[in-house]
């Protein structure tokens, strides 16, 4: 081999050692307790490997060091990032100085994939702020009432199409598709103003495609961590998370919606119609066109779709798990009933003691009972 070639090697592989171990002693430098990561990708080796789940990693962090109020770890990319433990701290940052920590990690490139990219959570400055402005009112206890009766008729719907299942079906439920479809029904009412159901409708088109676009795991999730983490990937391939075809329907359906809206004079209490009294609205900064518009609702899709149907899976789980052990304190009660009525041995005492008292007074028998 060319002693060229090895020197190359040689030159490219300290470089790359004393770059990766610079940004990997980030926090030792600054003396915070740290946990220490991988070259590229940080602490979630275990997450890219499928040995560990996401939720471990944020637990495993959280408790590293379990006196410190804040502690140092390495997102993908080997970006190192800050975990707050201190709950005092934590509210510092997002209530009272709120005002200085008004960016976002990128999710997408605006250019590139602006279903995402012009999402709230994906926009900084003094747009992200007149954008918060004007939906931040959609969450608040007076609208949050106005669309409980959307959700209160899916959730009639739900029970409905529950009920008319027929006896073997009730038996083994898949329960994640089941409460995907009904979450599918109630952010489309909510932040769409459109009525949909899944629960009957199997191949619904905004069911199919929502659950694609929101799907993450595997290689849709090593890309996912990609686009967040390499922005100059992103731009460079120009790479999307958005698919063609989701981001067509759901412009599609949003711009639909807004002009049937404006034509037939119809208002709903929905985060939509939120956006659409916006637009009457002087900004300086924002623009409420129909992009941006159909970002929000699709922001709203992507960010409940996955993690209300999974609230919903745990919340069954544990309701169940809480009647069967209503049912076992039950039993356990009907039993002492039973014995107390037939034998006369109060549920404190038990039967030997009893037995054991009796015997010794010479008596052979309790309530009929022999104790010989």
């Amino acid at each position: 081999m060319d002693p060229l070639f090895w020197a190359s090697i040689l030159v490219i592989s300290s470089l790359a050692y004393y770059y990766f171990k610079k940004k990997l002693d980030y926090f030792e430098e600054l003396s915070i307790p740290y946990v220490p990561g991988w070259p590229l990708v940080g602490n979630f080796l275990g997450v890219l490997t499928r040995r560990q789940h996401l939720t471990e990693l944020l637990k495993e962090l959280y408790d590293s060091y379990p006196e410190a109020k804040y502690i140092g770890a390495f997102d993908f990319g080997t970006k190192p990032v800050i975990v707050l433990r201190d709950i005092e701290l934590i509210k510092l940052v997002t209530i009272k100085h709120s005002d200085k920590f008004p960016d976002h990690m990128p999710l997408a490139d605006r250019r590139t994939d602006p279903t995402l990219g012009d999402n709230l959570f994906n926009i900084t400055g003094d747009e992200w702020k007149e954008l918060r402005n004007v939906l931040t009112p959609s969450f608040t206890s007076s609208k949050m009432k106005m669309m409980f009766h959307l959700m209160a008729d899916c959730a009639d719907n739900f029970l409905k199409h529950v009920k008319c299942l027929p006896p073997e079906a009730k038996k083994y439920m898949d329960t994640k598709d089941l409460f995907t479809r009904i979450t599918t029904d109630i952010i489309a009412s909510c932040s769409m103003g459109i009525n949909v159901d899944t629960l009957r409708d199997r191949n619904n088109e905004l069911y199919v495609l929502g659950k694609k676009s929101t799907h993450i795991e595997g290689i849709q999730g090593l890309k996912f961590l990609i686009l967040k983490s390499f922005p100059w990937i992103v731009k460079l391939f120009k790479l999307k998370h958005v698919t063609e075809d989701v981001s067509k329907f759901f412009a599609n359906l949003v711009s639909t919606t807004i002009l049937t809206r404006d034509a037939m004079g119809i208002s709903r209490p929905d985060m939509l119609q939120m956006m659409m009294d916006a637009r009457k609205k002087k900004s300086e900064h924002l623009e409420l066109d129909m992009s941006m518009m159909t970002s929000q609702c699709f922001g709203a899709f992507f960010a409940g779709y996955e993690s209300l149907s999974t609230f919903m899976c745990l919340m069954a789980h544990e309701l169940e798990e809480e009647e069967e052990e209503e049912e076992e304190e039950a039993m356990v009660e009907r039993r002492s009933w039973v014995t107390y009525r037939e034998t006369g041995v109060p549920p404190a005492f038990s039967i030997e003691t009893l037995i054991f008292e009796c015997t010794t007074c010479g008596q052979n028998e309790v309530n009929g009972i022999d104790t010989r």
